[in-house]
């Protein structure tokens, strides 16, 4: 999919109509924005002998985005969780494991499926992002949300991709980039682009 239509396909998500939206809960920086672009520069990738990688930091983000769905009365089995590993998509679910209805899969396992709230752990911190930056898997990860999107991952190598670029930056113009939660510093005010 080219890189403009992914970004037109993301904001027709602003405002759908027919459902209680999930843009005004309140760990979100607006209240009318249903994508978050969560940047996690701390992580250190970690790959077994398969070649799939997790990323711990980016678990604990996650993690935390659950939580906070979940105190806000968001089902279980309307959140799911992608990641482009299995390595990383298996932390995930260890960590959830007191959460057996929240769904944690990587992009093939959830093609076809949607959820209210999808949270997108990308991994990567460095390198070649080999498949992280197809187009067709970049497609089908964040078209799986019906009401909000969180993407975390490590901004300054996702950007070496333009379609992630893109996708960051239009985050980025709609005030909903953040590098931490509200309970630790304050949102990140600045434009991030570069």
């Amino acid at each position: 999919m080219p890189t403009k239509a992914l970004c037109q396909t993301l904001d027709q998500r602003k405002e759908p109509s027919g459902h209680d939206s999930l843009c005004k809960l309140p760990f979100l920086p607006l209240g009318d924005f249903p994508i978050l672009f969560h940047s996690v520069k701390s992580g250190i990738e970690e790959a077994t002998t398969t070649k799939s990688r997790r990323n711990l930091a980016e678990v604990d983000v996650v993690v935390k985005y659950v939580n906070l769905c979940l105190q806000q009365q968001i089902k279980e089995k309307d959140i799911g969780i992608i990641a482009p590993y299995k390595f990383q998509a298996e932390k995930i679910r260890s960590c959830l494991k007191n959460n057996p209805e929240v769904t944690v899969a990587t992009v093939e396992r959830f093609q076809g499926s949607e959820r209210r709230v999808i949270i997108i752990s990308t991994v990567r911190t460095s390198g070649d992002l080999r498949f992280v930056t197809d187009n067709l898997r970049i497609n089908t990860t964040i078209t799986r949300a019906k009401h909000l999107l969180i993407i975390v991952g490590n901004e300054e190598c996702l950007k070496t991709d333009s379609t992630w670029k893109k996708i960051i930056n239009f985050c980025a113009d709609n005030r909903s980039f953040i590098n931490s939660f509200r309970d630790e510093i304050v949102h990140t005010q600045q434009n991030r682009r570069q």
